[in-house]
């Protein structure tokens, strides 16, 4: 089950990317209320309130840009989620993370604008 090489693939975006308005974007500049609440909406396993803004279990959004959620967050997503702290105190406890930014694509369409280079 485990083993095997590891490989890396290489893509590139093409240039007029944003440009198409086909595409349905959702873009966090920040680690802010509304990307904090996105990530834990979409890891929420019983969430279903499906026409929220800030969820995309149903693919609503092609592409997702913002900050990598990584497992240093779990604890204060947690202490959210059990009503140890607000929402306000998660903002200010994530806003001292070093997170790097990822593009996430949902869709077909958003895939093709991708281009291998190795």
């Amino acid at each position: 089950m485990f083993g095997g090489s590891p490989c890396v693939s290489i893509f590139e975006l093409s240039d007029d990317f944003f440009d198409d308005k086909a595409l349905n974007m959702l873009k966090f500049e920040s680690q802010n209320r509304d990307w904090a609440l996105f990530v834990m909406n979409n890891r929420e396993k019983n969430f279903s309130d499906t026409e929220n803004k800030l969820y995309n279990g149903d693919n609503k959004y092609d592409l997702v840009i913002g900050a990598v959620a990584n497992d240093d967050l779990v604890g204060t997503f947690d202490l959210f989620r059990d009503g140890f702290m607000s929402i306000d105190d998660v903002v200010k406890q994530i806003t001292y993370k070093n997170l790097t930014s990822q593009y996430s694509f949902h869709s077909e369409k958003a895939i093709a604008y991708l281009k291998a280079v190795e």
